[in-house]
């Protein structure tokens, strides 16, 4: 069996001495990534229009408020609506309208009206 050695080698040493700072001269030219400017595009983006559906969203729950506020109106004015025409349909209250505008009377019943004189012109007041 062959068993083979390694050699080491020596690794060369560098030393690590801080590189000297450039002096720039005149204008300093600005360097702008293409990824930080995606970046801040994506936020400016995102917070314009997160801003504007927050401001739809406050509007539609004012308007869900005032819609809620009619639908309850109009639930309460069907309510009494449909109570009177119960009351409409029934025979007591027909029967009390033929009395006071048509002047209808039971059979047997004598009509009396209140302020009427025998000749049928109206009394004034203080007359008997």
């Amino acid at each position: 069996m062959l068993i083979r050695k390694r050699r080491l080698r020596a690794k060369k040493v560098v030393s690590k001495a801080p590189r000297p700072l450039k002096v720039y001269k005149g204008r300093r030219r600005l360097r702008v990534s293409y990824f930080r400017l995606a970046l801040f595009g994506f936020i400016l983006y995102n917070l314009f229009t997160l801003t504007g559906q927050q401001v739809q969203i406050t509007e539609m729950k004012q308007e869900m408020v005032s819609l809620e506020v009619a639908f309850n109106r109009l639930r309460d004015s069907n309510q009494a609506l449909k109570k009177q025409i119960g009351l409409l349909n029934s025979d007591q209250y027909i029967e009390e309208i033929a009395r006071r505008e048509l002047g209808l009377v039971k059979p047997g019943e004598i009509l009396y009206v209140p302020g009427l004189s025998f000749d049928g012109e109206p009394k004034e007041e203080g007359e008997n």
